[in-house]
């Protein structure tokens, strides 16, 4: 076990004696929906992973693009699409793995490119009710009535 890994476990038992309820309470406090659909995506993309898919679509994807600029661009702009109609992890659990496989096929910074799929996903996500947990959270508690309300207010906060 690393050291930080020790040091995490400590701060994390030195935490939990000022938790404001008993031990036994703990596990109801964990959302284990999240953590279960999480799960399930994670094993969902392995899957997708193990069968070859990403292969396939990464080759398709480096005939088709034939600059490393241009299939930089379309990730990072995928990664944004998908972020506004699934949340933003969902979007980087479809495309961090297809980059990781990516670098298989050709020579591509990956490292840089999933910081910019993240900042990426990070901004496609501000601009729908659906695009993260927060906004979902903010929808459902101040009763937006339409996306395009939603949609309109979330892109004047950058400004």
């Amino acid at each position: 076990m690393s050291a930080f890994f020790q040091l995490l476990i400590i701060v994390g038992i030195a935490l939990s004696l000022f938790v404001p309820f008993a031990p036994r309470a703990w596990p109801d406090a964990i959302d284990w929906h999240t953590i279960i659909t999480l799960s399930g995506l994670m094993l969902l993309t392995k899957g997708v992973e193990l069968s070859g898919y990403f292969d396939v679509l990464g080759r398709k994807m480096t005939r088709r693009f034939h600059t490393q600029r241009q299939l930089a661009m379309f990730l990072v702009l995928a990664a944004a699409a998908l972020s506004t109609f699934l949340t933003n992890d969902v979007a980087l659990f479809i495309v961090v793995p297809l980059t990781i496989t990516l670098k298989k096929l050709c020579a591509i910074p990956v490292n840089r490119l999933i910081i910019f799929e993240a900042l990426a996903v990070n901004a496609g996500s501000l601009l729908t009710p659906v695009g993260n947990p927060q906004n979902i959270l903010l929808w459902g508690r101040f009763w937006f009535n339409l996306l395009l309300e939603f949609s309109g207010q979330m892109a004047r906060l950058p400004s």
